[in-house]
């Protein structure tokens, strides 16, 4: 369900919206279905289907694949904006602190649905204990994927920009050296900015999440924790090839109004662009 809009509707018209449009989608459509998928989730992996014991990172598995997704989805989306413009700039910004105050208030925010929403008593001792060795999960898989995801977001970027792609980063096979020199400048210098921005954003969840009861848990550690990596690494590999999928052949260089399937999916190149033109992948 969580795959769905984005596949069909988030994805394919995201680069059709203005910038501002494109900062609102990031911060609040965006953070609103992270959000409930994870408040989902964590209740299923909380509970225990069987009387075997099944480790707490086997349950989760399923919080771990969706939190690649959607923090790749997510730094995608910023890697889609314009880097030299003022909002792209803010908008990381905007998305550390969002993200902190996500952070800190998973807690009472859970409280308050189980109590408001589902109607629930109050946690016991022992699903207390239970709820937080599952976030304690969710926050070493959420902390990895979003840094793995800014890394990955920029150099996918940097390397797909002049290619006709499903996902628009751009497309700009027209640009000279020097512009493609200042703008992946650019790009370089927003992802260290994002990394600094996330980073320190991290370690003041991680010290507010403490005082609440929340285990700092290490992904080298634990039962089974060498599968949980391999699956991690394995999962994250196939979400990022999933973006290399070109909208159309490689043998057809035909404008994108001439093609439905790829005018769908593709802004239309500038006024200068050449139909003629090959990739430097085809050579």
């Amino acid at each position: 369900m969580v795959c769905v809009p984005y596949a069909f509707a988030i994805v394919p018209f995201f680069r059709t919206f203005s910038d501002y449009h494109q900062v609102i989608i990031r911060l609040t459509l965006h953070p609103l279905m992270l959000m409930t998928a994870e408040v989902l989730l964590r209740e299923f992996a909380r509970y225990q289907p069987t009387r075997e014991q099944i480790p707490p990172f086997v349950r989760c598995f399923v919080i771990i694949a969706v939190d690649m997704f959607l923090q790749l989805i997510g730094r995608l989306l910023v890697a889609s904006q314009d880097p030299t413009n003022t909002l792209g700039t803010a908008s990381v910004l905007l998305i550390g602190i969002q993200e902190f105050v996500l952070r800190v208030s998973y807690v009472p925010k859970q409280r308050w649905i189980r109590k408001n929403i589902w109607r629930l008593p109050p946690f016991t001792a022992a699903e207390e204990a239970e709820y937080l060795g599952v976030l304690g999960i969710d926050n070493m898989s959420s902390m990895q994927s979003e840094l793995s995801a800014i890394l990955l977001a920029t150099i996918i970027k940097i390397k797909m920009f002049e290619h006709r792609v499903v996902w628009d980063f751009g497309y700009a096979p027209s640009e000279d050296s020097q512009e493609r020199s200042a703008r992946e400048a650019a790009e370089i210098r927003a992802m260290f900015l994002a990394l600094f921005v996330e980073s320190l954003g991290n370690v003041l969840a991680m010290a507010v999440q403490k005082r609440q009861g929340v285990p700092h848990i290490s992904s080298f550690a634990g039962n089974r924790y060498r599968e949980t990596l391999l699956f991690v690494m394995a999962a994250q590999v196939m979400l990022t090839g999933s973006k290399f999928k070109p909208a159309q052949p490689r043998s057809s260089y035909t404008h994108p109004s001439r093609n439905k399937y790829a005018n769908r999916f593709c802004r239309a190149p500038p006024s200068n662009f050449n139909p003629i033109f090959q990739s430097k992948s085809t050579e």
